[in-house]
């Protein structure tokens, strides 16, 4: 994941999200040495880092060297390549680092890891845990995969009444759904979340009426599954749902 993060980065300066340091304590330099050692980095071409120095930057290069500095990006890097030997452009040699060949086929292997890389995914799954889950299931699509891991942590929850994280779990579900274009399966979460809100019951088990609420996102994406599926029977649905909350009966 970090290997398909740092690709086409600039080494002037190396800058990543402290989150790679603070939670998944990697030792920056470390693992980049590592990657070269392996193969599966190098230092990109300077026509690549050209490409992304600034137009001004460029016509300075240019003007150095007594030549036109007129025309387009495209133009100037061309222009650059053409007349200035390679040697006076050693500046650029080291400014950006690239996936090599096996660098790129190492990172695509691992791809799924992105999804459980964002949120609200990376709040209950480790990457650990997906990975394990992946090499045991391989056939598994990622949502499925998913929901694999997040189904035991919505029993936990239901049992210990934490209906408020059995929300954000649910939510969680659903995205799955979303994301494998399940509308039938995606709506019927979505009314759960919607029945949930509206019984007003917080961590503690207590039903509060005043904390009712609608949201307007999941209002709205009901909605919109309504468009799609207009041959939908909403009080039916609303039953179905209604008969999966497990904290109407508990």
């Amino acid at each position: 994941l970090f290997l398909d993060y740092i690709d086409n980065r600039s080494t002037s300066p190396f800058k990543v999200g402290g989150y790679w340091v603070h939670d998944y304590r990697l030792d920056l330099n470390q693992e980049v040495q590592k990657y070269f050692r392996s193969g599966y980095l190098q230092f990109a071409s300077i026509s690549f880092s050209l490409s992304k120095t600034t137009v001004p930057e460029l016509k300075k290069i240019l003007s150095s060297h007594q030549l036109k500095v007129s025309g387009k990006k495209a133009e100037l890097i061309q222009r650059i390549l053409e007349n200035i030997p390679e040697e006076d452009l050693q500046a650029y040699a080291y400014r950006h680092i690239q996936l090599t060949e096996s660098g790129r086929e190492a990172a695509d292997e691992h791809q799924y890891l992105s999804y459980f890389f964002r949120e609200p995914f990376k709040s209950y799954i480790s990457l650990s845990q997906a990975s394990n889950l992946h090499r045991m299931h391989p056939e598994y699509p990622v949502p499925k995969l998913t929901r694999e891991l997040l189904y035991p942590l919505l029993e936990k929850e239901q049992k210990e009444k934490n209906w408020a994280q059995y929300r954000s779990i649910l939510h969680s579900i659903y995205l799955t759904f979303r994301t494998e274009k399940d509308d039938k399966s995606a709506l019927r979460l979505l009314l759960q979340i919607q029945l949930l809100d509206a019984l007003g019951y917080d961590d503690r088990n207590i039903q509060d009426p005043e904390a009712a609420f609608y949201a307007p996102g999941i209002v709205g994406d009901i909605a919109g599954y309504l468009d799609t599926l207009p041959e939908t029977d909403l009080k039916d649905e609303l039953s179905k749902a209604a008969e999966a909350l497990p904290v109407l009966f508990a």
